[in-house]
């Protein structure tokens, strides 16, 4: 084994980061580090992805850095972590360099051990605490994500959505937390249904709010009354017609008309395609 695959397998970060990180591959990685994430919090009151021993870590070795053994989508990582790595009471113990097989012709420090020497540093986030979630506005890092994925430029019309989708965008933006988590805690079937709430609620988002903005710069325009009704006013178009006394048809040959003279788009993060659910998931959210 060379030295490269050897510190790749052998010597991973696991002091501020997680050691079965490595061991996680696909397409689903980012979704399945999630979940091992919230199972932790869950059963521990905290997440381990740091080493929780790591600000009290002071001597010259590993004093055994926890394991989430709790989550169950922890489990079979961290077996395969046992196969390469000294675990004693479900704790983790780092080796030093004089142990380490490869020392002799290593020619460089791993990521572990740089790691381990600079398990004391702290990137502070910033804390942004509520009480409760009603009526929350997004700040800083959260509205900037929020506004990156509906679009620069935009002011968020939460008030377009049903109050359950509005609580599943901001559980999922706001605390971070999992589609499996926001389907347990919202009463919805399966994770499968809060992540197509999730997306169709950035759609409307993003189309509302695409909507009232050309509405704000054009309020001349022939037919606006129309899109100020449904998009300002959060009305059907049924309702609409039935309002300005006109067919149905009417109205939707007016929204039709406008969005396509005017070359009017927004983003579209899923979409049904017969018994298909299509998704578009933003780099961002992966």
């Amino acid at each position: 084994m060379d030295e490269k695959t050897f510190k790749k397998t052998y010597k991973p970060p696991a002091c501020t980061r997680a050691p079965w990180e490595h061991l996680v591959t696909g397409p689903n990685k980012d979704n399945i580090l999630r979940a091992i994430r919230q199972e932790t919090i869950a059963a521990y009151g905290y997440s381990m992805d740091e080493c929780p021993k790591r600000k009290v870590c002071f001597t010259k070795k590993c004093i055994g850095r926890p394991l989430p053994w709790k989550s169950d989508t922890a489990k079979s990582y961290l077996e395969q972590l046992k196969t390469t790595h000294n675990i004693t009471n479900d704790e983790l113990y780092l080796a030093n360099c004089d142990m380490c097989p490869i020392a002799a012709y290593c020619t460089s420090s791993c990521s572990q051990i740089n790691d381990f020497v600079q398990r004391d540093k702290t990137d502070e986030p910033e804390m942004i605490y509520k009480e409760h979630l009603d009526n929350v506005i997004l700040e800083n890092n959260q509205e900037d994500k929020l506004v990156s994925l509906i679009g620069k430029g935009l002011e968020t019309p939460w008030d377009c959505l049903t109050p359950r989708r509005e609580q599943v965008v901001k559980k999922y933006v706001l605390e971070n937390k999992d589609f499996l988590t926001v389907s347990k805690e919202l009463g919805l079937y399966d994770q499968s249904k809060a992540k197509y709430e999730f997306y169709a609620a950035l759609t409307k988002l993003s189309e509302y709010a695409v909507m009232r903005k050309w509405i704000r710069d054009n309020p001349e325009t022939n037919g606006i009354d129309v899109l100020h009704k449904i998009y300002n006013e959060n009305k059907t178009m049924t309702q609409t017609a039935k309002e300005l006394d006109v067919t149905k048809q009417a109205v939707q040959q007016t929204v039709s008309r406008l969005l396509k003279a005017n070359g009017i788009s927004w983003n579209v993060f899923v979409k049904k395609q017969g018994n298909k659910v299509v998704y578009n998931v933003p780099e961002v959210l992966r």
